[in-house]
């Protein structure tokens, strides 16, 4: 299909959003490129098509929200420049990830004893990074981490521990907690 327009009805709600797309693709020649959940329980529904069809559809998908008596927004963006299609949810590359999620898994084992040794490198850096910014900081700071972390410094021990001890014992913190 050629995409001419690109609708877009926002909508507090699943209930809403479901209903403004059923709408919108019943009323015209569109394709529902997706439905997008955003924050604080708004959805996003973004439909392409002739600009005609996608101006009818929208206007029939807020029409059908407001009677729910539910708040709505919407837009439609005649002919958009080619670039705005990159930022969008593509159908095409969904499929692709699909197929590739579904290919069966060769040499599992091998894989798994690659994923351990990335770990232990990955958790190694992070080790070394956590080891070098600890450093950096200043003592009061490093006490008042210490204090809210369970080190291996007792509260009282903390109050008199120089920088070294501070660094030891919030590294073996960090190690034992596997760099989380």
């Amino acid at each position: 299909m050629e995409k001419g327009a690109l609708g877009i009805v926002e909508t507090y709600g699943e209930l809403a959003a479901i209903e403004a797309a059923d709408q919108a693709l019943k009323a015209a020649n569109v394709e529902l490129l997706g439905c997008e959940k955003v924050r604080g329980g708004l959805v996003n529904i973004t439909v392409v098509g002739e600009v005609g069809a996608v101006r009818a559809s929208v206007d029939a998908a807020v029409a059908a929200v407001e009677r729910l008596n539910i708040q709505v927004s919407s837009h439609v963006i005649p002919r958009p420049i080619e670039d705005l299609w990159k930022i969008l949810p593509n159908k095409d590359k969904k499929k692709k990830q699909n197929k590739e999620d579904k290919k069966p898994e060769t040499g599992k084992v091998k894989k798994d004893k690659e994923a351990e040794d990335t770990k232990a490198k990955t958790n190694l850096t992070f080790l070394e990074e956590k080891e070098k910014e600890l450093k950096e900081m200043r003592v009061v700071d490093l006490r008042s981490l210490a204090r809210e972390v369970e080190t291996s410094i007792s509260r009282s021990e903390i109050k008199f521990a120089n920088k070294k001890e501070l660094v030891t014992a919030l590294l073996e913190y960090y190690k034992e907690q596997g760099g989380d």
